[in-house]
């Protein structure tokens, strides 16, 4: 039922734009009755009003056909954002957990195998390559702990001075803190952004 309404309304400017084409072409060959004076010259008038009709039908149907372009548009760039979205999340996610993992090691007293590292390193760079561009950003420094810490891991066995492993340790926790909190700010934008596109 609503798909024929849908179909009538469309049609709807079609069957009025018909009439008022019929009512110009009645009101035109009453006036000028030479118009229909015989059939060569009748068929060159209906064939008239029915070319300007055509061409009318057609330029609303262009008009219908730009709208509904721009409302795909819209549609797959918003489907695409939410890919992205969505991307981002997982990526936010992944480094989230990869960070909880190396704080938990630094808390029991051991390195952070490189691996972790490399997971830490390469979700935050995806997440930040913007704002690590910037050579003074706050980004930039924190990666550059989490790359530190790789060459000077704290080892148990080394006695710890005050410029030695567990400072090492206490800067990279304060890092991986600081990555923890950059992380929930961008998963607090994506959840905006998202609510926004949705």
């Amino acid at each position: 039922m609503s798909s024929k309404l849908n179909i009538s309304h469309e049609k709807m400017p079609h069957i009025v734009w018909a009439i008022i084409f019929i009512l110009i072409a009645i009101i035109a060959t009453q006036w000028h009755s030479e118009l229909i004076k015989d059939p060569p010259t009748t068929l060159g008038t209906v064939g008239f009003f029915a070319t300007a009709y055509g061409i009318l039908f057609a330029i609303i149907e262009l008009g219908r056909t730009k709208n509904a372009a721009i409302l795909v548009k819209k549609e797959v760039q918003r489907a695409l954002n939410m890919v992205k979205g969505i991307d981002s999340a997982q990526e936010i996610v992944e480094c989230l957990n990869t960070t909880s993992l190396a704080l938990a090691s630094l808390e029991e007293g051991k390195a952070i195998p490189n691996a972790l590292l490399c997971q830490i390193i390469k979700h935050y760079s995806q997440l930040f390559h913007i704002e690590l561009e910037d050579d003074s950003s706050e980004h930039r420094r924190v990666r550059s702990t989490i790359q530190a810490y790789s060459f000077i891991p704290p080892k148990s066995s080394e006695k710890e001075s005050s410029q030695g492993p567990r400072s090492n340790s206490k800067k990279t926790r304060a890092a991986l803190l600081e990555i923890t909190g950059h992380l929930a700010q961008r998963q607090g934008s994506n959840k905006t952004f998202t609510e926004h596109t949705e």
